[in-house]
């Protein structure tokens, strides 16, 4: 949906707020892309929207909201395009793999989501991130099927951990599995 704002956008209260949120939050993501991650002004992103910053502070309280509400929704989206790709693998350790690889790919290939990676924002992004439920709500049934049910809490983080580590510090793909298969596996069995 991104880039789908329209010319003439309609802000009146009568607005169906699902349909005002994804327009403030596509317009946070062009905004995030071209400024930074946390350079970015509300102010900007109601520019880009074509509202008030008055409207976007009726869905946002603040920047860190919208910050928020845009890593829980692009998440979600990650998170459902990762399930699709590595249902049909049987064995929960490769399933796991694939979908950390999955996601990394889905991330570096986003140029909007390749800015909260950028050397400036990758901490605050790191924060963020494991503040967002959604990610290690994701990723625990993979983390379990490998881990067991005892500690699977802890592990999820880690792997999230990882996650943000390589999106952080990329290395060569084919490095990145062998790591992935001989040190995060191991160390979940």
């Amino acid at each position: 949906m991104r880039g789908a704002i329209g010319a003439e956008p309609r802000w009146g209260r009568e607005d169906d707020p699902g349909q005002a949120v994804e327009r403030l939050l596509d317009a946070a993501g062009m905004v995030f892309a071209r400024h930074g991650v946390f350079t970015a002004k509300v102010n900007d992103v109601a520019v880009q929207a074509g509202c008030s910053r008055g409207t976007l502070y009726r869905y946002f309280p603040d920047g860190d909201a919208l910050r928020f509400a845009f890593v829980e929704r692009e998440a979600r989206r990650i998170g459902a395009e990762v399930a699709g790709q590595v249902r049909s693998i049987v064995d929960p350790g490769q399933r796991l793999v694939a979908a950390i690889l999955v996601s990394l790919d889905a991330v570096r290939g986003d140029e909007v989501l390749r800015a909260w990676f950028d050397p400036t924002a990758a901490g605050r992004t790191n924060q963020l991130a494991m503040q967002v439920e959604v990610v290690s709500s994701m990723l625990e049934p993979l983390v379990r099927d490998v881990h067991g049910r005892a500690g699977s809490t802890l592990a999820t983080e880690w792997v999230v951990r990882v996650i943000l580590s390589l999106l952080a510090h990329p290395a060569d793909p084919a490095d990145e599995r062998r790591m992935l298969e001989r040190y995060l596996l191991r160390s979940l069995s």
